[in-house]
C-alpha cells in the first residue's frame, strides 16, 4: 500500500512540475521576445545585487507603509517555512525523514519553535491583510476575489500545519 501511495505523490508530483514548467515555458517566450537591455550584462554587478538584497529580501519599496510592512512579515514567514515544506514534501516520499538527522533533535526544535513563531506572526499578518483590505479599505487598496482567494488559501495553508503539528 505504501508504495501506491508514493507512486500516487509521485504523479501528482510529476503533474504539478509539468503544469509549472508548461507556465515558465509560456512566460519565458514574452520575455525573450522583448528587446535587450544594457542590464543583460554583467557590468555593475555589485550594486545590482545591494538592490536585490535592498529590494527583494529586505523589501525596500514595499514597507513604505503599514501594509508594507504586514506583506513584509507574510513574506519572511513563509521564507521561512519553506525548510518545513521541503520536509513535508520529501516525506511524501521517504515517511520517516526528518531535518533531525541532519542537525539534531535539539537544534530541530529549535527550528520548530521558531517556524511555529513565524507562522503565528503571518496568522497575524494575513488578519491584518483581511480586516485592512475587506473591512478598513484604504483608496490604493482594491477588493478582488484573488485577493480573498490568496489570504484565504494562506490561513487554510497555515491552519494544517499547525493540525499536523499538533497530530505529531
Amino acid at each position: 500500500m505504501q508504495i501506491a501511495i508514493s507512486i500516487f505523490v509521485a504523479l501528482v508530483v510529476a503533474g504539478g512540475f509539468s503544469i509549472a514548467g508548461f507556465f515558465i515555458f509560456w512566460l519565458l517566450r514574452y520575455v525573450a521576445a522583448g528587446r535587450s537591455d544594457a542590464r543583460s550584462n554583467l557590468d555593475n554587478l555589485q550594486p545590482r545585487v545591494a538592490g536585490f538584497i535592498k529590494y527583494v529580501f529586505g523589501q525596500a519599496r514595499t514597507i513604505r507603509e503599514f501594509g508594507g510592512w504586514v506583506h513584509f512579515f507574510i513574506f519572511w514567514g513563509f521564507v521561512v517555512l519553506q525548510a518545513e515544506t521541503i520536509e513535508y514534501f520529501i516525506r511524501g516520499f521517504f515517511p520517516d525523514f526528518r531535518w533531525s538527522r541532519f542537525i539534531g533533535w535539539d537544534a530541530y526544535n529549535g527550528v520548530v519553535f521558531v517556524q511555529d513563531l513565524f507562522s503565528f506572526l503571518v496568522v497575524l499578518a494575513v488578519t491584518v491583510a483581511i480586516i485592512r483590505r475587506f473591512v478598513i479599505r484604504p483608496e490604493h487598496t482594491t477588493q478582488s476575489r484573488d485577493a480573498a482567494i490568496i489570504l484565504g488559501l494562506e490561513v487554510a495553508l497555515l491552519g494544517t500545519r499547525f493540525v499536523a503539528h499538533g497530530a505529531e
